[in-house]
């Protein structure tokens, strides 16, 4: 068996290419190896389609369209009141026994199961609703796509890549600033922690929450760039145009303090934290490894705070 995560999400929202599904897709049936696809992230129309296998077998012919024998769902299965997951399996490749050997302490359980039929009836049971759901996936996508594209030229060398499909969007950031970054900055890149001081300084400053990649290995390469500095965007799909503007109004004035080197700005999110001492100690070994490498005098520290 061959499981694949079409669209990557703790590994930074990183899709599969087109060409390499379909190819993958075809040696796989050429070998009799069955395809198991992980939509746990991806599936009941977070890219814009139930599946996001679907998207590859767009426009393709029978023989070149990507259908795996096994679908694996969760997280939005249970409509953010339920903890269920399910497996879905093509009937030649069911084995009849497993529903008897198969145990779970948790398995079956009618509550959980009765809110995923729901969700499932409340998604699917409706084309027009399909049909909406998609459409306003992918003015989702646009209108993000098209304002970080303005946002990489008005202030150059603070996005380096945009990914992702529908509501599944993922903004990779030069935390390194094209090798230019203030001290400050580069001390925080180094404990790999970057991304989640922004994520904090858009929620507690801006009211916007996004995610952090969440699946990095801090000995790779990806732990200095691609996971480590990737913001996550993943809204519900009935998202408003409100929370729309909100979202790339907070990512712009982001990027203009990364861009204008204002680090103490974003860095500082702790206003409501009662005891100062906890904020002293959270910022002094970054302070510290800071000026060890601006000459041991503060320049450094004092350079990155803007």
């Amino acid at each position: 068996m061959c499981i694949v995560e079409w669209v990557q999400g703790e590994g930074g929202i990183f899709p599969v290419p087109e060409r390499t599904a379909r190819a993958l897709s075809s040696a796989l049936k050429r070998e009799g190896v069955p395809l198991c696809a992980d939509e746990i992230q991806s599936g009941l129309f977070r890219t814009g389609t139930f599946l996001a296998s679907e998207h590859y077998s767009k426009n393709a012919v029978a023989v070149a369209a990507v259908v795996p024998e096994y679908v694996l769902l969760g997280k939005g299965l249970g409509g953010g009141n339920a903890k269920v997951a399910s497996i879905s399996i093509q009937d030649e490749c069911y084995e009849r026994e497993f529903g008897r050997v198969h145990g779970s302490t948790f398995a079956d359980d009618d509550l959980s199961c009765a809110v995923a039929s729901k969700v499932l009836d409340f998604l699917c049971g409706d084309r027009q609703r399909k049909r909406e759901i998609r459409a306003r996936a992918d003015a989702f996508e646009s209108t993000v796509r098209s304002a970080v594209a303005r946002i990489a030229r008005r202030y150059p060398g603070v996005i380096r890549d945009f990914r992702g499909k529908g509501f599944m969007l993922g903004v990779e950031l030069d935390v390194d600033l094209g090798g230019t970054a203030p001290s400050l900055l580069d001390a925080v890149n180094q404990t790999g922690l970057t991304v989640y001081a922004l994520c904090s300084w858009l929620l507690h400053r801006r009211g916007v929450r996004l995610g952090a990649a969440l699946n990095v290995d801090d000995e790779s390469e990806d732990a200095v760039r691609g996971k480590a500095t990737t913001l996550r965007i993943q809204p519900s799909a009935f998202v408003s145009v409100e929370a729309v503007s909100a979202l790339l109004g907070a990512l712009e004035e982001m990027c203009v303090l990364l861009y204008e080197r204002k680090l103490a700005e974003l860095f500082v999110v702790f206003e409501s934290v009662e005891d100062t001492d906890q904020v002293v100690d959270l910022l002094t070994p970054l302070i510290a490894r800071a000026q060890q490498q601006g000459g041991g005098d503060g320049s450094g520290a004092a350079a990155g705070a803007g």
